[in-house]
């Protein structure tokens, strides 16, 4: 028997999942699915395996804590892809927090609103 892999789930802040949407269309996966007002959605670039987002009432954990997982994507110039979202963040008063293990992989937080993960882009 086969199994093909559908999707992931990570956790989000209770109240943000448009907000996170928002984030994950900036980044190139739109919305794949939510039914209604839902309180979780999936999101999915075309042909690939969804992410699905869901509010949850856990705290978010520490950054530090979440680095190892995380939801990565692939850039030719992954500073300035989150330099970009860092700017997207600030204009919607979201706070951000970047950092990295060199100029070639770099990740980002939303503390307040991403529970257990952060977002890699990586070239």
């Amino acid at each position: 028997m086969q199994y093909d892999l559908h999707h992931f789930c990570f956790q989000i802040a209770p109240r943000t999942l448009e907000t996170v949407l928002e984030l994950f269309e900036l980044l190139g996966c739109p919305l794949a699915y939510r039914e209604g007002d839902a309180r979780w959605a999936m999101v999915r670039q075309e042909g690939k395996t969804a992410i699905q987002l869901t509010e949850s009432k856990r705290e978010p954990l520490p950054t530090e804590s979440k680095v190892s997982t995380h939801v990565a994507f692939l850039s030719k110039n992954p500073v300035s892809g989150v330099k970009r979202v860092e700017d997207w963040a600030n204009s919607r008063g979201v706070k951000f927090l970047a950092g990295g293990w060199n100029e070639r992989e770099r990740w980002f937080d939303l503390p307040g609103i991403l529970v257990d993960f952060v977002v890699e882009v990586m070239d």
